[in-house]
């Protein structure tokens, strides 16, 4: 019996993270520099190196300065000067070629120092004159060094590893002996440092925040369950999901400097780490196709480097307020009649919802723009009917194209003007139609079919259910194709689709017509992943998240161009692609399933994948898929526990598979099975509990609009995460990065004051809780009782109660501890069944301010109408580079509201000023300003602990409870009254350019 064992092609393959670093140590090192040069106009560092391609033959390397705390690496064995790098940036980077992206940064000195066994390069802050970082190449053999300047001592903040360095490989088929052209693994060693903390790295699983010791793929892939490569499920890190972000962050490298480190590795194909994993003094970064192309980041804190990375990659433009509500989604609404259930189901039982996503069930045949005329009758009437009652819609829309009818006009058109990727492969071995895909932790090779070959490139997805589709797919590569693409949203948006659903981005084909869940490796696509540069014919694998990239761009821009859309703002919900493309769609994770496991990595993969600059990103909440088997809904408790939790993440959407897995997961379907068959007491609690409990925090977090409005905003000025890992807020606190790290995974900020701990775990009750150090904290009493005693920045709360009872209304704001910093300044509004309600009815959205004990603190409020396009800053930088069909109508037409407070002994003021002014509010004309008072604060009589209060130096009269609370917008008058049940003083205050308040209080 002979054994016929069938492998992968070495050349185009996936590869494990453990498999592609076998054997490196044998890989080609890089050995002495030979000659080097700098050129101080482009900022740039020509280094020619012992060792490139063919053996024997020099090589070049380039260190390219960005800014004076941002450097870049390029590396390629086969090239042998600075000439043969192309100077265009990959699609990922904002700017289209390397000289345009240093002119946007801007100048700054630089200071080349040449040496016998050293050279370097100073740089010199931007501000002044202090040197900030160098950059130190040693010559024999090579390898960099960074330093940073501190009272002008130098301490070392990155650098290469000596021993193995920067090494490479040359690719090829082991069968034909033959290489492709110019096609290496190379890898770069960088030191670690033994206290060195490593966060970020994008979509990944795992509960951990910090990634020390660990392996990771990047390699986009439909890996649903998150088990595919390796059979484990979602704890496991190393699997490669449906979303690249090669990004992350060193904290804590250098103890006690102010120091923090970025690394960003630029390749649309695998990308592989170790991160202490192997060896704990070093990380290792590998790529499998092109150049290695790295930058590297420094700077104070954390938002140094985030500000830097977003300003190289771009960041998020401002999407409707309505995306911060929450929404509802189903694999399953077969019919009309199903999502008008739905929506009756939600507004009958007053849980606040804005969104509703109908998944390919509402596609006529599955044919992708398209809506299913029989079940889904007189659509128009029926968006309209949605939107009336407060429903924005969205529909699934996948990149394939149904082959076969002729009357399916996307099909149709696509074929007339060979819009499609054409069945071209490399023809470079007999192995062309081997492929290669992992399922439930086990590799197969087989056979592809191939039944077209020359014409348009025939794929599959399988929808599950029985549902198969065969057809074709655009090819996004060229810019018609992708006008194209744009295009055929019109009539779906004529209908009254609000928003766009983009699934099976990576593309998800079946397993017999591609290659892991994509395209054929070998499949020739359309490769334009340099700006500004005529596009090539490539291998699918060597660009193989650029499709995904392109299908969001494509979409996006389509949009702008749709009749009836001018001046709108767009959003689009993608379930993956690469670096870059935030600035087109938000993301959420996948395919989950309802098990505590996805749950308890869904903290920790928003809060990394935020790093990256995302604002909206999310899981499904409550899971998509069955947990087991024959389960017919998910957890009761299961369900409270994401759900409240999801309530505080950026993007909060309830999705769920009901083909032949689930019957519901709608929140207001639970309490109707408390009594079926098998459900015993204890569960029925849970049953009883989720309707109430959800709706509570689904209501908060409509409550907290604003403030999740104004974190949208903060994003696209700063880049900044609406959710926050701790050590981003408190980089002060050194127990964040010791004794207390684990908190970082599984507690979170909401901005910068508002702090979250969830449950995490089943039958848990009670919490541990840690509080950041310097700074006093609240339990957030949610205006239902009296604020307790501050408590100790540094401290951790033992045993927080958070146990879930239906009928303890005592308990029922208390299920997701919160706690709220000292001084902070909270906005909330009042409750509304979806964003803009009142302003629909004609009733005012009043704000209240809360404001918190203690010494000081500030805010920033952004108002404007939610929706047009208009509103957005025309001096960030985002909007510098829209199409002009876009950029026309950017006006700034906002109202920026600065709100500050400052306590001296028994005086506190407080400021509420205008900065930008271009934007009025329709029906809104005073705040109220709600005074959270201490416990310790002394109290005389029944107005509470203030003696006096002045607005714009009039010291208000006797309180007025009627006038305070009174919604009048015609005539407001500043009024007062305080609130003895929760020890709050309420003020109303006529809205104007400067608003000043003193509140004197009395003595002790």
């Amino acid at each position: 019996m002979v054994l016929i064992i069938i492998m992968a092609d070495p050349v185009y393959s996936f590869e494990k993270v453990e498999d592609f670093f076998t054997g490196y140590k044998s890989w080609t090192k890089l050995g002495n520099v030979l000659n080097h040069s700098y050129d101080p106009d482009i900022r740039t560092l020509t280094l020619i190196i012992e060792n490139g391609y063919p053996q024997g033959q020099p090589c070049c390397l380039l260190i390219q300065l960005l800014g004076y705390n941002v450097f870049r690496v390029r590396f390629d064995p086969s090239k042998r000067s600075s000439n043969e790098y192309i100077t265009n940036n990959t699609r990922a980077v904002v700017m289209d070629t390397w000289a345009d992206l240093q002119n946007e940064w801007g100048q700054f000195i630089t200071n080349f120092n040449d040496g016998q066994d050293t050279i370097n390069v100073d740089t010199i802050h931007t501000d002044n004159t202090t040197q900030f970082m160098r950059i130190e190449v040693n010559l024999k053999p090579f390898s960099i060094r960074v330093y940073r300047f501190e009272g002008g001592q130098l301490y070392t903040i990155w650098s290469t590893n000596e021993e193995i360095g920067l090494r490479w490989v040359e690719v090829k088929d082991q069968v034909s002996s033959s290489s492709i052209a110019n096609t290496f693994k190379i890898i770069q060693v960088v030191n670690k440092p033994a206290t060195a903390k490593y966060t970020g790295f994008g979509e990944h699983g795992g509960v951990g925040l910090f990634k020390n010791s660990q392996q990771l793929n990047f390699f986009n892939y439909d890996n649903y369950g998150y088990n595919q490569i390796y059979g484990q499920g979602p704890l496991d890190q190393r699997e490669p999901l449906y979303h690249s972000d090669p990004f992350f962050i060193e904290f804590n490298g250098v103890p006690g400097k102010k120091s923090v480190n970025g690394m960003y590795i630029d390749n649309y194909s695998l990308i592989c780490m170790d991160i202490g994993y192997e060896k704990s003094d070093r990380n290792m970064f590998g790529i499998k196709f092109g150049e290695l192309d790295y930058y590297v980041f420094a700077g104070n804190e954390c938002k140094d480097i985030i500000g830097s990375f977003t300003s190289l990659v771009g960041r998020c433009r401002l999407k409707p307020r309505y995306v911060l509500g929450y929404h509802q989604g189903c694999y399953g609404w077969m019919k009309r009649q199903d999502v008008e259930d739905i929506l009756q189901g939600y507004r009958k039982n007053n849980i606040p919802i804005d969104g509703l996503h109908i998944d390919i069930d509402a596609q006529n045949n599955f044919e992708v723009f398209t809506l299913d005329p029989i079940n889904f009758p007189n659509p128009k009437e029926m968006f309209d009917n949605f939107r009336r009652n407060g429903a924005k819609c969205c529909t699934n829309i996948t990149p394939i194209i149904k082959k076969g009818d002729s009357n399916y006009m996307t099909y149709k058109e696509a074929l007339m003007n060979r819009y499609v990727i054409l069945d071209q492969r490399t023809q470079s071995s007999s192995g062309d139609l081997l492929q290669q895909y992992y399922e439930g932790g086990r590799e197969t090779i087989g056979k592809m079919i191939d039944d077209n070959p020359g014409g348009p490139y025939v794929g599959m997805e399988d929808y599950g259910n029985g549902s198969i589709v065969m057809g074709h797919y655009p090819d996004l590569g060229r810019k018609e194709v992708r006008d194209w693409w744009g295009q055929q949203y019109e009539n779906l948006f004529s209908l009254g689709l609000e928003f766009v659903w983009q699934d099976m981005t990576t593309p998800a084909i079946d397993k017999t017509r591609g290659d892991m869940k994509g395209f054929p490796f070998k499949l020739l696509v359309t490769d334009d992943s340099l700006s500004s540069t005529p596009p090539k014919l490539s291998p699918a694998i060597k660009v193989w998240s650029l499709f995904s990239y392109n299908l969001h761009k494509a979409t996006y821009h389509g949009l702008n161009l749709l009749p009836g859309r001018a001046g709108k703002r767009n959003f689009i919900i993608g379930r993956g692609s690469f670096t870059g493309s935030h600035r087109f769609c938000g993301l959420w994770t996948g395919d989950n399933a309802s098990t505590w496991d996805f749950y308890r990595i869904n903290i920790a993969q928003v809060l990394a994948v935020g790093l990256s600059g995302l604002s909206i990103v999310g899981a499904d909440i409550g899971g998509f898929g069955q947990s087991y088997y024959g389960e017919r809904w998910a957890s009761p408790e299961l369900i409270i526990r994401w759900t409240t939790a999801g309530s505080f993440l950026p993007w909060f959407r309830n999705h769920y598979v009901r083909h032949d897995q689930k019957w519901f997961q709608e929140l207001y379907i639970f309490k109707d099975h408390q009594n079926d068959t098998g459900v015993t007491d204890e569960q029925r609690v849970f049953y009883r509990a989720v309707l109430p409990v959800t709706r509570h925090y689904i209501e908060l977090r409509y409550r907290l609009m604003q403030l999740w409005y104004d974190l949208m905003w903060e994003n696209v000025l700063e880049s900044m995460p609406l959710c926050r890992a701790m050590f981003i807020n408190d980089p002060q606190d050194t127990a964040l990065y010791n004794d207390k790290i684990e908190f970082n995974s599984n507690q979170f900020f909401v901005g910068k004051d508002l702090l979250v701990a969830p449950i995490m775990n089943p039958g848990d009750t009670r919490r541990d809780i840690y509080l950041p150090v310097t700074d006093y904290w609240y339990s957030f009493m949610d205006s239902i009782y009296p604020l307790a005693y501050a408590v100790e920045g540094g401290t951790t709360i033992r045993g927080f109660d958070a146990h879930i009872d239906g009928d303890d209304c005592y308990n029922l704001g208390f299920h997701v501890p919160v706690y709220i910093r000292a001084g902070a300044i909270i906005p909330e509004i009042p409750l509304e069944q979806w964003v803009g309600q009142l302003h629909e009815i004609g009733k005012p959205c009043n704000i209240t301010l809360n404001i918190y004990p203690g010494t000081r603190g500030n805010y920033t409020m952004y108002l404007d109408d939610g929706v047009s396009l208009s509103s957005a800053p025309p001096d960030a930088p985002q909007y510098h580079y829209l199409d002009s069909e876009e950029k026309k109508w950017v006006k700034g037409e906002y109202r920026e509201v600065k709100i500050e407070h400052i306590q001296s002994g028994t005086n506190r003021d407080i400021t509420i000023s205008r900065g930008r002014d271009n934007y009025t509010p329709p029906l809104e004309t005073f705040y109220r300003v709600a005074i959270l008072h201490d416990p310790v604060e002394p109290r005389q009589g029944s107005n509470g602990p203030l003696m006096s209060i002045t607005v714009n130096k009039q010291v208000l009269s006797s309180p007025n409870k009627n006038i305070v609370i009174s919604n009048d917008n015609s005539n407001p008058v500043n009024s007062w009254y305080y609130e003895t049940s929760i020890n709050t003083t309420y003020i109303k205050v006529v809205d104007t350019n400067m608003i000043t308040i003193n509140l004197k209080y009395y003595s002790t």
